[in-house]
């Protein structure tokens, strides 16, 4: 563990491998999030936006927007997520899961994330630091966002400007 001189904290890899280990780990989720932000689109469900919840390395629960399809305009895809993981698991409290969500939450979806006490790892919107763009101050040291690769965070806004082509067909 070392401490930079503005304050931050790094953590060293206990092992050889590790950092790649976790950016696969990370890059396999987000995909299927984007995935699924694809199958609510083509599908006509709601806006271009996917989350899966993930529990001991399987996905639990994969979701997308159904804001159109359910009018519904809390049907968020992390917030249908996190309803559909709590009847999955029988429970509220999903402190033992994680979400891997297609952009940062709005601030909604953030409090069914803090609600459910979910760790959530979405895909940077706008932000190749990892920052959060809804409301940075608050929750930016509460929400981890992954460390995705250009490819990955390409296909997230190639989902975005899909649903735009949809929209306008």
């Amino acid at each position: 563990v070392v401490e930079t001189r503005d304050g931050t904290i790094a953590v060293a890899s206990a092992f050889p491998g590790h950092q790649e280990a976790v950016q696969d780990r990370d890059h396999k989720f987000l995909s299927k999030a984007v995935e699924e932000a694809y199958k609510g689109v083509d599908c006509g469900h709601g806006g271009p936006f996917g989350a899966v919840v993930v529990r001991n390395d399987e996905v639990i629960v994969g979701c997308h927007n159904m804001v159109l399809n359910n009018t519904d305009p809390t049907a968020h895809a992390e917030v249908t997520a996190i309803r559909e993981a709590c009847k999955k698991l029988g429970k509220i409290e999903l402190s033992d899961c994680e979400m891997y969500a297609s952009c940062e939450p709005c601030p909604m979806c953030f409090g069914a994330v803090h609600l459910s006490r979910i760790k959530v790892h979405p895909l940077p919107y706008h932000s190749s630091s990892g920052t959060i763009w809804f409301i940075e101050s608050l929750i930016n040291n509460l929400v981890e966002c992954c460390n995705a690769e250009a490819g990955v965070r390409s296909q997230g806004g190639s989902c975005y400007c899909h649903w735009i082509r949809r929209l306008h067909c």
